[in-house]
């Protein structure tokens, strides 16, 4: 009699565990088809607003990538008129994490940066960015990010930072002409020296950096070239 109780009352408590299990599923489920249909509105600085004054809006579609186990959903961000603004993606929909590979574009169609969150965990999921990281040394610290801005047709700027923000490692400041200065933030803290290069990676000169704040403290702040260098 008492085996037959337990038989049952563990049948009872695995219905009800089953039962709430597929409940929460369920809901996960519709929390997350809810959000995929949902349209997102925002003004100019990114503030969500009723449509029609709106400047941007964002949808979002289950993406082809996984990340622990999971499906990334896709982030679609669209200017006003329809064109694209960036595409990225993250784990959640209610609450954008961005994670892996960010395109932004401009609202010509062309891509005006890349910023790859995780690099680590993405690098070879996303190789489109290979050709831009193969100019720097790549940063051993963990959890770092990948930002690559461009001019209309050429890079302006490659380098990592740090999971507070801050710029780590070897980056590259390209100017218009082809020309480009290389920089060495050692653990977040700005370079004093800068090196300028020419379009055929050969050093042009060497020279010594000043913070903005430093300048402000002197009456005749310097003034640069157009290669960023303190004139003589």
């Amino acid at each position: 009699m008492k085996k037959a109780i337990l038989l049952t009352f563990l049948f009872i408590s695995f219905s009800v565990f089953s039962q709430e299990n597929n409940t929460s599923s369920k809901n996960d489920t519709d929390i997350n088809q809810s959000q995929l249909e949902k349209i997102i509105y925002f003004d100019k600085d990114w503030n969500e607003i009723p449509k029609g004054k709106h400047k941007y809006y964002r949808t979002f579609s289950i993406s082809e990538f996984d990340y622990n186990g999971q499906k990334l959903f896709q982030i679609n961000d669209y200017y006003k008129n329809g064109n694209i603004q960036m595409v990225g993606y993250s784990t959640r929909t209610d609450s954008i994490d961005r994670i892996g590979l960010s395109t932004f574009y401009n609202p010509n169609g062309s891509v005006y940066r890349y910023t790859l969150y995780k690099y680590d965990s993405f690098k070879d999921v996303f190789p489109e960015i290979d050709k831009y990281v193969s100019k720097i040394k790549i940063s051993d610290i963990p959890n770092k990010t990948l930002f690559i801005k461009f001019y209309p047709k050429k890079i302006k700027h490659i380098g990592f930072r740090n999971s507070d923000g801050k710029r780590i490692g070897i980056w590259r400041y390209y100017r218009k002409n082809g020309k480009y200065i290389v920089v060495d933030f050692k653990n977040g803290v700005a370079p004093t020296v800068l090196r300028l290069y020419n379009k055929e990676d050969i050093l042009i000169k060497k020279g010594y950096y000043l913070p903005r704040a430093h300048w402000l403290k002197k009456q005749n702040p310097p003034k640069l070239n157009s290669d960023g260098f303190e004139n003589p």
